[in-house]
Formats: C-alpha cells, sequence, structure tokens
C-alpha cells in the first residue's frame, strides 16, 4: 500500500522523512493547546532505539542501520517478527492488539496480517504473539478456517485486530472473526463469524465502548467509517453484522483506528510518509509504513508494513516490525502533508 516515486524523491524521503507543513498551527486557533502539548513533550522520555536494541530475532531481510525518520526520536521500543522472511511466512504485519494485566501493564502483544502472495485471494491472515519483555514470538497462527453458510472458507488478509472481553476480533475484507486468544494455534481459535452488510469494506478495525468501528483503505480517494452496536452484533445466532448506526469520511490511505485522549486517531500512510491525527488537530509526522494503533498509559504502539518482502527495496533502510512510541513526544512532532 504506497507509491514509489522516483530515486531522488525516494532520498530525499530517506533522508527526511515526510515534507513539513510550515505554517503555525496558531493560524488555526490552537495556540495554547499547541504550546502545552510542546511543553509537556520539552523533556523527553524516550530517545529511539538502535538496530542492536530491537527486541526478538530479525528476519534474514533486515540489515543495519535502521531508518531515520522524524518519529523515530520518540520511539521507545521496537519489535521484529522474523516470519516477515519469505522463506518462513512472507508475514505482512496489518493490525496491532495488546493484551494487558489487571494493573495495565502489557502482557502479550498480538500482530495481525497475512502471508504475502501475488494474489490477493490467496493471502491467509495469520497473527504473531509476542513477548513485550524480550520480544520472542510466543506463537504464530498461519491460518483460521470455518464454515460460512455450509462452505469451508478461511480468512484472507487480516487488516484489524482488537481484543476484549468477548476475545480477539480479526477484520477482513468481507467478513468479521472472533477468536480465543488462548488458543489461536489450536483447531478451537475461531468462536465466531459474521458476515459484513452489504456496502461496507473492511480494512481496520476498532473498538470504542460498545461500539465497533470498520474501515475501509482507498490508494486515491477517502475511505469511510461504519459503527456498528457491539452488543448486537454478538447476538446469539447472528450471522451478518446488523446495519451500522452511523458512518463518516475516513482519510485516504486509511491504514489504522485508536481509541485514544479525546477521542478517535487514524493513521494514514505509505512506505515512505504517515500522517497521524489526533481529533481537532493537524496530522503529525509518523512512523513510515504504519497501520494499526493502540494506546496504552503514556505510549502509542504500531505495526510496520515496509520492512517485508512485499514492499522493502534494496536501497532502503529498515523498520521494525513493532514499536512503542512516547504519546506526549509524538504529539509534539512537526505538521505534515504526504501529498495523499
Amino acid at each position: 500500500m504506497r507509491v514509489l516515486g522516483g530515486v531522488a524523491a525516494a532520498a530525499m524521503l530517506l533522508l527526511a522523512g515526510c515534507s513539513p507543513v510550515t505554517t503555525d498551527d496558531r493560524a488555526v486557533g490552537q495556540g495554547s493547546r499547541e504550546r502545552s502539548i510542546q511543553s509537556v513533550a520539552s523533556t523527553p522520555r524516550c530517545h529511539g532505539v538502535s538496530y542492536d536494541a530491537v527486541k526478538g530475532t530479525e528476519a534474514d531481510l533486515m540489515r543495519p542501520p535502521l531508518r531515520r525518520y522524524a518519529a523515530s526520536s520518540a520511539v521507545c521500543a521496537a519489535y521484529w517478527i522474523p516470519q516477515v522472511d519469505p522463506d518462513k511466512q512472507s508475514f505482512v504485519p496489518q493490525a496491532l492488539a495488546l493484551g494487558t494485566s489487571s494493573t495495565g501493564a502489557v502482557t502479550k502483544i498480538f500482530v495481525g496480517g497475512y502471508h504475502w502472495y501475488p494474489t490477493y485471494g490467496n493471502r491467509p491472515c495469520q497473527i504473531a504473539v509476542l513477548d513485550p519483555a524480550t520480544g520472542k514470538v510466543l506463537q504464530f497462527a498461519t491460518r483460521f478456517t470455518a464454515t460460512v453458510n455450509g462452505t469451508s472458507t478461511f480468512c484472507r488478509h487480516g487488516g484489524g485486530l482488537e481484543l476484549d472481553q468477548h476475545g480477539l476480533w480479526l477484520l477482513e475484507t468481507g467478513r468479521l472473526w472472533l477468536l480465543d486468544p488462548n488458543a489461536l494455534t489450536t483447531p478451537r481459535a475461531v468462536k465466531r463469524v459474521w458476515s459484513l452488510p452489504s456496502g461496507v469494506r473492511g480494512s481496520t478495525l476498532v473498538i470504542a465502548g460498545n461500539r465497533l468501528g470498520i474501515g475501509s483503505y482507498k490508494e486515491s480517494r477517502h475511505g469511510r467509517l461504519w459503527w456498528f452496536d457491539k452488543s448486537r452484533i454478538v447476538e446469539p445466532g447472528r450471522r451478518t453484522l446488523p446495519a451500522a448506526t452511523s458512518s463518516r469520511q475516513m482519510p485516504i490511505k486509511l491504514q489504522g483506528l485508536g481509541d485514544g485522549p479525546r477521542g478517535l486517531w487514524t493513521n494514514a500512510s505509505s512506505t515512505h510518509c504517515a500522517e497521524l491525527r489526533e481529533p481537532g488537530r493537524a496530522a503529525r509526522d509518523f512512523v513510515p509504513g504504519s497501520e494499526d494503533l493502540e494506546f496504552r498509559g503514556q505510549d502509542i504502539w504500531t505495526v510496520s508494513e515496509s520492512a517485508t518482502r512485499a514492499y522493502l527495496d534494496a536501497h532502503e533502510l529498515v523498520v521494525p516490525q513493532v514499536l512503542r512510541l512516547d504519546l506526549a513526544q509524538t504529539r509534539a512532532l512537526r505538521r505534515v502533508d504526504c501529498g495523499f
């Protein structure tokens, strides 16, 4: 999901990240809040990570040094997923969910995505489960199958992932799956499957209270977000999602959604540039190739698809597959316009 420019443009993006917007935020009436955000981030809590400090086992595709971009200075921790290698699973990360303890500490990192094949229909959903302390891949589920309307089928692409009291929600283009997070590599992994209503296209997923949101990715035009009542989704016997309670326009190249401070955050990206949008603020520079968003305490988490078989060019430096960033520093990053 990216647009490649010429060699000169790629080199400039590699060195400088995305092009900043020079207009002062005060011009749009946000001066006091912007100054407050800058003040909070004036003493950095995180300072970026080096290649050797990335947790876990790197894939053979990886090579030092790490790519530098505006948001890299806000990275607190980063993680490899070795299954991105072509001789393993050709895994492409797309989605993120975090398991937490009663104290709010992150205990497991769930990364959803797909096994890359040249044809879309052959890209099964996959999920990697990482230990946040060591980066070790604890589990790697390679395929999810179920009988839908009397026919055996499997999940494809895996663009959205959320975890709540019901289980692990996994979104594909035309279906929503509910999985048992403790049985992902067993025949008991799939709990339920729903078809999406006509006209709804699934690319990314968010849960906010009792609302479940499904967002659509569009390469060159605005996507859309549909909200659903989660209590109605889980009604016994339901096989298709109920009608959406509301919908709204989303950014071009929407890759991720997150229920964060002040409401719904969006992330639109290519592998060379990313626009992170907080409610009521202009887009901020973010992680190249970034997709889904999760918020925990002082942190914002994301996954990046840029350093995978499908998207990594020979001349490009790599971005780790999973990143945890300081939220205050991320909010204070420069404004950006990727030109989507």
